[in-house]
């Protein structure tokens, strides 16, 4: 089944290759299913102190011109806060036909075409750069992005326009209106991670920049080991026009901090924070289809509850002589790479390749803190997936069968988010099971989230 879905302002063209369920940790002994101790940061990090924050206040409206003229085209249009489309449909229909069967043409004249709905000048829609095409299906979604003088848009700022055959069906953005920055930056690198540091209150110490790395400011903290990264974008707001601002990416020693920050590179402010930790629980259980649901529909739930080791209520236990070891660990060393990458799991970053059978290269970010507690381990998210959100993947995990090279990639041509999760040693099965796997062959599920 071939769908449209949108989500943080994209367009995703998802092709259904598998279901993936969600997991559910173990109580833990001693305490009860849905309690929390006041040092448990929750399974989703529901309970943590850092939350994720959009300091930009307020909401522009958009224009009576655009209101009309997406009227006027029979278009169905709901708005960001920017006062740009964050969807664009016409139900039962497309939103233009007739164009190039070219993904990245039929874009671009679409949004040309269109400049009046988007709110843009027509400088500035010529001006969107590509950032990816991504082939799904029969169709792709490109996604663009704005720059503002030299600076890339770091947050918000982008547009996706699915495209089939010279058929546009959807668009989604979190644009921008306005075309020029609003302030020259004052801010030094090192000045923005303090400031980062200091609103999710982890102490940094003497800063200086040490050099640079794909764009990044690379900055040297004298209390903590981690190396730490700033970048300057541009950050659209609503009532301030766009911001020149640091992306920073804040970490601490302990594993517990990892942090996206925007921080306005004139007058040092917050404009926007997401917490790149996710949590998980040591022996979760978790609910899964053995095959597929039933077409049916003759029972709404017809999961059972599978493990890793025996647990009271479980109807399946996956921890089997085929596959003795956890899912990161490297057979010929017998210890754990910290990474997504191991025994059963090589699951990688591919932001721009427009070749489905493509795998790349990059696992998530090895974790520092492996040694220095027994209990706790921390994966963050790599730093290129914070360089511009929000993003469209194709699927990259791939899931590697114990003592055999056959490779089966989980969700063949979907597109994904790929999240990582914090775990506590040692390491448990944390994700979604692929029904097209019988669970007596399966082996340990990857630490990696995929959602489809």
């Amino acid at each position: 089944m071939r769908t449209f879905t949108h989500s943080a302002g994209l367009i995703v063209l998802v092709l259904v290759a598998a279901v993936c369920v969600a997991v559910q940790p173990a109580a833990a002994k001693g305490s009860s299913a849905g309690g929390s101790s006041h040092n448990d940061p929750g399974f989703q990090g529901e309970n943590s102190t850092i939350k994720d924050l959009d300091a930009r206040a307020g909401r522009k409206a958009p224009t009576t011109s655009q209101a009309d003229a997406a009227q006027r085209k029979g278009i169905v249009a709901r708005w960001n806060k920017l006062g740009t489309p964050d969807s664009l449909s016409r139900p039962g229909g497309y939103l233009q036909t007739g164009l190039s069967t070219d993904p990245v043409t039929a874009a671009r004249r679409w949004i040309t075409d269109n400049s009046d709905v988007l709110g843009l000048s027509a400088d500035a829609a010529k001006a969107l750069q590509v950032v990816a095409t991504n082939p799904i299906g029969d169709g792709a979604a490109v996604l663009l992005q704005q720059h503002f003088g030299s600076l890339a848009a770091g947050l918000d700022g982008q547009i996706t326009v699915g495209v089939a055959g010279g058929k546009v069906a959807y668009v989604s953005s979190t644009l921008s209106p306005d075309s020029t920055l609003d302030g020259t930056p004052t801010l030094s690198a090192p000045d923005a991670l303090l400031a980062a540091a200091a609103d999710v209150g982890v102490g940094v110490g003497e800063v200086r920049a040490i050099g640079n790395e794909n764009g990044w400011t690379l900055l040297s903290a004298s209390a903590q080991h981690q190396v730490q990264k700033a970048k300057l974008v541009a950050v659209p707001t609503p009532q301030n026009r766009v911001r020149p601002a640091w992306e920073v990416l804040v970490a601490d020693d302990t594993g517990d901090v990892s942090v996206q920050s925007f921080i306005d590179a004139v007058d040092g402010s917050l404009l926007a924070r997401t917490n790149l930790i996710d949590y998980g629980s040591d022996d979760p259980t978790w609910k899964a289809f053995r095959a597929y649901p039933n077409l049916d529909y003759s029972s709404t739930d017809t999961r059972q509850t599978w493990c890793w080791t025996p647990a009271s209520g479980c109807d399946l236990v996956l921890q089997n002589p085929s596959s003795p070891l956890a899912w990161d660990v490297n057979p010929a060393t017998g210890l754990s790479t910290n990474t997504t990458s191991g025994n059963n799991d090589v699951a990688t970053e591919d932001w721009n390749s427009n070749s489905g059978g493509h795998q790349g290269t990059n696992t998530s970010t090895p974790s520092p803190t492996s040694s220095a507690s027994p209990r706790r381990r921390s994966t963050r998210r790599s730093a290129t997936s914070a360089t511009a959100r929000p993003r469209t993947i194709p699927s990259t995990a791939m899931h590697r069968r114990a003592g055999s090279s056959a490779v089966r990639r989980c969700s063949s041509h979907a597109t994904t988010r790929i999240r990582t999760r914090r775990r506590t040693a040692p390491r448990r099965p944390r994700t979604c099971s692929c029904g097209s796997r019988s669970p007596e062959a399966s082996m340990r599920p990857a630490s990696t989230v995929i959602t489809t």
